[in-house]
């Protein structure tokens, strides 16, 4: 028992598309990201005196990432 071409064609590009959203999410986040942390340690220095530790800064881009694609899927 052989699988129709469409069936075929249909898993391919739901396999491509898969991707496609995961690479383009990474690209469109980490390019900006050195202005990024700027801003997130100008903040931090305005609110606290003091620069922010590197573990929080990560937690801090790491929570951006996260909500950014979160975001997306509950405003469609």
């Amino acid at each position: 028992m052989g699988v129709s071409t469409p069936t075929a064609l249909l898993s391919l590009a739901l396999c491509l598309s898969g991707g496609f959203q995961q690479g383009y999410v990474a690209s469109v986040l980490n390019q900006p990201y050195i202005a990024v942390e700027e801003y997130i340690n100008t903040s931090w220095i305005e609110r606290f005196d003091t620069p922010i530790d590197r573990d929080w800064l990560n937690l801090i881009w790491s929570a951006l990432n996260i909500a950014y694609p979160l975001a997306t899927i509950l405003g469609q």
